[in-house]
């Protein structure tokens, strides 16, 4: 079988992969021991990369929870 097109999908617009996105997002909150968000919360930062993502998820966990300093 001879391939003649690969395509990827990284910003979800053939297909949508939000729900993954945000899965594996709370899985690195899980790691670290940090609150999980609110889906909606997280949908909302795809779009920009995932540095920008997690910056954004970062944010709200230390809006969550004051004593906590994160920094990327």
């Amino acid at each position: 079988m001879t391939l003649d097109l690969i395509s990827f999908d990284l910003d979800g617009t053939l297909v949508d992969t939000a729900d993954e996105i945000v899965e594996a997002a709370q899985r690195t909150l899980d790691h670290f021991g940090l609150p999980r968000q609110p889906p909606h919360a997280v949908v909302a930062l795809i779009g920009h990369g995932t540095r920008a993502l997690m910056a954004g998820v970062l944010a709200r966990v230390e809006r969550d929870v004051p004593s906590l300093h994160v920094s990327i």
